[in-house]
């Protein structure tokens, strides 16, 4: 799969998710639906609308790069003081497999060490950008080589904007979860050429001796998981390593 074509199936979003007065939860939220998606809200990183972009020419070419494929996603702007948490729903992760070894370039085991929010160019998206130490390189191609023991960046769509006003407003995406900093995790990426950065696929956080899916569960009350994932929720390592390393053989 090539990166233009998986940014374009990344950009089948034409259904707004909302949490509120907007969206496609026309009720008032269950205990159940505003605390699930606050745990989720509460582990976004924060931008500030009004922030400075980089002063230096070079870096503010780079950081546009990075950014512009998130131009007019997420819509972002002022919310009323009703609203609640604005996203999207891609309707590819529904398709998306639990382990998408051939879709992904690089397949890290690795640590989160840091995660910063940034606005698209024109202001209209939100990304956040993890940094992640790597300890174990289990897939990679030669256009995108990774290091064990290295740092590589992945990006993810949503993030919290700080508005002049003062109001915080998250910007999440339906189905996807949130990586955590100081977390360590089996990461599926592929590589945006263009940007020359990777995107997070999917991932599972290794807790406990067992993995728990980034995305795909723990969803607000009343929307179902996604089965290909709920099915590692709480799967010992071993028995996904041996998944994993099989899925990873058949494509060898």
């Amino acid at each position: 799969m090539q990166t233009k074509k998986l940014v374009l199936t990344l950009s089948v979003t034409l259904a707004v998710f909302a949490v509120g007065a907007v969206g496609l939860c026309a009720q008032t939220p269950t205990n159940g639906q505003a605390n699930a998606l606050k745990v989720k809200e509460d582990k976004l990183p924060i931008v500030n609308f009004d922030a400075p972009g980089p002063g230096d020419a070079n870096d503010k070419a780079r950081r546009n790069a990075k950014g512009k494929r998130f131009n007019d996603r997420l819509l972002v702007a002022e919310p009323q003081p009703e609203a609640g948490a604005k996203g999207i729903l891609d309707s590819w992760m529904q398709s998306l497999p639990a382990l998408p070894v051939a879709a992904s370039d690089a397949i890290v085991v690795g640590e989160i060490t840091n995660a910063q929010a940034y606005l698209s160019p024109d202001k209209t998206g939100v990304y956040t950008e993890y940094t992640v130490r790597v300890d174990e390189v289990l897939k990679q191609s030669s256009a995108a080589p990774v290091a064990s023991g290295g740092l590589v960046e992945a990006q993810r769509e949503g993030g919290r904007v700080r508005f002049p006003s003062g109001r915080v407003q998250s910007y999440v995406t339906h189905y996807q979860g949130v990586p955590v900093t100081g977390q360590k995790y089996v990461l599926f990426l592929k590589r945006n050429e263009q940007a020359d950065v990777f995107i997070i696929l999917t991932g599972y956080e290794q807790r406990d001796g067992k993995v728990y899916p980034l995305d795909g569960v723990d969803l607000p009350q009343g929307a179902s998981e996604l089965p290909q994932f709920a099915a590692y929720k709480g799967v010992d390592d071993a028995t996904f390593s041996k998944d994993l390393r099989g899925a990873l053989a058949r494509r060898e």
